[in-house]
């Protein structure tokens, strides 16, 4: 699945959003059936409630030769997620800054190991998931 069907794929489910916890739930599992049907297994879908500026990280194995398909989304009320992958060593590998509640990157490892994924509020308040798919 290409970085584009991604991106595809997460605007047609982000007409869907909205204002509350439950709803960003929803979302959730629409995007991970999204990301199985593309022949991603879900590693995992976590969650935090963040305010302007604040951010979450989560620390995930990743493994070299895989695929990984990573997909961010925030309620309503949030206007603009922000994502950096880190390597163990705190180097970013992999970003995205676009404007909006809504954040995919497609991402291969070069090495086997720990990597930060970091989500920051730019812009808004509210829940948000990550969902972080392999294959």
């Amino acid at each position: 699945m290409s970085v584009r069907t991604i991106l595809s794929i997460v605007a047609i489910l982000s007409l869907s959003l909205r204002a509350d916890l439950m709803e960003a739930r929803k979302f959730a599992r629409k995007a991970e059936m999204q990301m199985r049907r593309g022949g991603y297994k879900i590693v995992s879908t976590r969650g935090a409630k963040l305010r302007t500026s604040e951010d979450k990280t989560f620390r995930v194995m990743l493994y070299r030769g895989n695929s990984y398909a990573i997909l961010g989304y925030g309620e309503s009320s949030v206007k603009d997620l922000d994502v950096q992958i880190y390597d163990r060593e705190w180097r970013i590998v992999k970003e995205d800054y676009t404007i909006g509640s809504i954040y995919a990157i497609h991402f291969r490892p070069k090495q086997t190991g720990v990597y930060y994924i970091n989500t920051t509020m730019y812009r808004g308040s509210g829940y948000f998931f990550l969902s972080v798919g392999w294959r």
